[in-house]
């Protein structure tokens, strides 16, 4: 039996919907040893080329904004007692309460 060959017809056949299950059915015939990876990665680009699956680039920001991202609104309370509140929090783990208190901001 020529592994390539039914698994190509049915890569064409197949609606896309049943791409998929061929797609599943490729890799286990390529892991069972029945295709070479030169078939295998052939036979995949077909299926994906029949998905319609292509490697696009993404923008690096959303059309319209430009210029530097905006820092982060709401960063942690810098009052005194939320510091000693974190220390204290760091100091009751396994840390020396004075070697705590130099890890927190």
């Amino acid at each position: 039996m020529n592994y390539a060959y039914e698994i190509r017809r049915q890569a064409e056949a197949a609606p896309r919907a049943a791409l998929p299950v061929v797609a599943s059915a490729l890799w286990k015939a390529f892991g069972e040893g029945h295709l070479s990876e030169a078939e295998a990665e052939a036979l995949s680009g077909l299926i994906e080329a029949r998905q319609g699956v292509f490697i696009t680039e993404t923008p690096s920001s959303p059309p319209g904004l430009t210029g530097a991202p905006r820092s982060r609104v709401g960063s942690r309370p810098r009052t005194d007692a939320s510091m000693e509140r974190r220390r204290r929090w760091a100091a009751s783990g396994r840390l020396p309460p004075g070697l705590a208190a130099r890890f927190t901001l």
